[in-house]
């Protein structure tokens, strides 16, 4: 620098250098925020690498949706196993489903590729009925998705879809976008969880609870 004070070095393998990551429910707002800041960027300046990170961060929102094996509706926040710095929780409390599905919490596929949930007094897992995720053996995911972690999917992938001209990424966006679309419309603006029943704060629709009707009105309207 001209003032004598040296650049920063720039370490392209920082990330392998990280001792744990912070990860955590909303994993997925931030994913979708980057994702619109690349295609904006993309946009302008048509760099390659904003292209780039832009089919890495796609990939992220494929996973998050096909590891909840309901086809519109993400997960809070995914977690696969063999990753340093990051791992599924332990405490098998955490994996006991919430009642009335006010709170989140962590599911685990297990080896026979299903959703596997402990129980509220002895604490050991089974599977459920809600299988055919042999992807993901050994990854857990946290559920109850909300529409605030919505507004980042949105803004991200819609932004792919109407300012990015590569056909692949482009396409891949309007695909699940039109995954969330059709979710949406299937219940009533409403995300339906893993379980069969509505996430507490996935209610985007005039009258939910959690916010004023006439925000939910637009935010169902943009959606």
């Amino acid at each position: 620098m001209g003032d004598g004070r040296r650049a920063p070095t720039r370490h392209r393998s920082a990330h392998r250098d990280v001792a744990q990551f912070w990860s955590g429910e909303n994993d997925g707002l931030w994913n979708g925020l980057a994702l619109g800041s690349q295609a904006y960027r993309y946009a302008v300046t048509r760099s390659p690498q904003a292209l780039e990170n832009m089919r890495v961060l796609l990939e992220g929102e494929r996973l998050r949706m096909r590891i909840t094996g309901v086809s519109g509706l993400f997960t809070r926040q995914l977690i696969p196993p063999g990753v340093p710095g990051i791992a599924c929780p332990e405490d098998p409390a955490v994996y006991v489903p919430s009642p009335d599905k006010r709170g989140n919490k962590y599911v685990r596929i297990g080896d026979d590729g299903c959703a596997q949930v402990a129980d509220g007094t002895t604490l050991t897992f089974s599977s459920t009925t809600h299988c055919g995720l042999d992807e993901f053996v050994g990854w857990c995911f946290l559920d109850n998705v909300s529409q605030d972690e919505y507004v980042g999917h949105m803004f991200g992938l819609t932004a792919v879809a109407r300012l990015v001209d590569d056909p692949t990424v482009r396409d891949a966006a309007i695909g699940l976008l039109r995954e969330i679309g059709e979710h949406v419309v299937a219940h009533d603006m409403e995300f339906e969880d893993w379980d069969g029943r509505p996430t507490q704060w996935g209610k985007i629709h005039p009258g939910a609870l959690g916010d004023a009707p006439g925000y939910l009105a637009v935010m169902g309207m943009s959606f």
